[in-house]
């Protein structure tokens, strides 16, 4: 896993976000879930959106990046009778392959269980190549 890291680690995105694990879990971002009202991904989106915010004021450009991304990732509607495409929502159509794979790798590391179902979720939805993410559907459906 540690040359996975590295890869994922050292890479960019055409999504705008260009974020790596490394960045990801240098911030406590599980923290500000817990300020939510309930513990669900639409309310957690809300509280991600707004730490970014706060970031970028006080000139935290990587926070903001962090935090706009997982707000992103938890921001998307489940619409389950559209079988191509179940998300709607800021960004999701566009996630990037590199994107994909930091949450792959943030995936195992992250407790909540509502961000753990989003990330297997999205993985499962958007990760094609080579093959669908079989072990990141078990994950979001155990979630």
């Amino acid at each position: 896993m540690e040359a996975n890291s590295e890869k994922v680690n050292s890479s960019t995105s055409n999504d705008g976000f260009n974020v790596t694990l490394a960045e990801i879990t240098n911030y406590e971002w599980e923290a500000v879930l817990t300020e939510a009202e309930r513990p669900v991904c639409p309310l957690y989106a809300t509280k991600l959106f707004q730490k970014s915010t706060q970031l970028k004021e006080v000139g935290d450009e990587k926070g903001e990046r962090v935090y706009r991304f997982l707000g992103m990732v938890a921001s998307p509607n489940l619409r389950p009778d559209n079988v191509e495409s179940p998300f709607t929502g800021f960004g999701v159509d566009n996630i990037s392959d590199s994107s994909l794979d930091v949450l792959s790798n943030l995936l195992p590391l992250t407790r909540d269980p509502a961000m753990r179902a989003r990330f297997g979720d999205l993985l499962w939805v958007k990760h094609k190549s080579p093959k669908p993410d079989y072990k990141a559907a078990k994950v979001a459906a155990q979630a």
